[in-house]
């Protein structure tokens, strides 16, 4: 099943994780789950709700980390990331 609004995440994200972490996994889970029931090889919902939820945590850690006490942050910009953007 597909997050429909932040509400329907379960509770133990939406404790976890600030707003904009939600929205990534949100975004990131609904497409992954449609990708994959739309696939005509899909396999079971569970597999796929499994591989759905891995992919939308990647997405989060791509901007989010967690922090010393397990909260999760904003992962800092490392310099090399930004003398990337200024050069390209």
């Amino acid at each position: 099943m597909s997050y429909k609004e932040l509400s329907d995440l379960p509770g133990s994200l939406r404790h976890e994780f600030p707003r904009r972490a939600q929205e990534i996994y949100q975004a990131a889970y609904n497409r992954v789950y449609e990708v994959c029931m739309a696939s005509e090889d899909h396999y079971d919902d569970r597999a796929i709700t499994a591989t759905a939820h891995q992919a939308a945590l990647f997405a989060v850690g791509m901007e989010y980390e967690k922090d010393e006490q397990g909260c999760w942050r904003r992962a800092p910009i490392s310099e090399d990331m930004d003398k990337e953007k200024i050069s390209s």
